[in-house]
């Protein structure tokens, strides 16, 4: 990433969304391959397209970066509530 804030997930470059597409299909894999133990689960072949999408057409993940970034945003903000509050009244 090139370390700037960016208020728009369109303005992102091919390679950014290329490494965000390797990296979510990655974790996608190892959730799936961790929940059976095996390669034959949904997520493992969600992964595979999302490999497929970042080598060939990484700004067709444009669609799946702004979603997911909302949805880390959100939770991000539910994790700093509950962290500052712990801190707060445990010291």
């Amino acid at each position: 990433m090139t370390g700037k804030m960016n208020s728009n997930s369109t303005d992102l470059s091919t390679s950014e969304l290329r490494s965000f597409g390797f990296i979510l299909a990655v974790v996608l894999y190892l959730i799936g391959s961790w929940w059976t133990w095996s390669w034959d689960h949904p997520l493992t072949y969600i992964s595979s397209v999302i490999i497929i999408i970042a080598v060939t057409f990484p700004k067709g993940l444009v669609w799946v970066h702004g979603p997911w970034m909302f949805i880390g945003g959100k939770i991000a903000t539910i994790n700093i509530t509950i962290f500052l509050s712990l801190v707060y009244f445990l010291l």
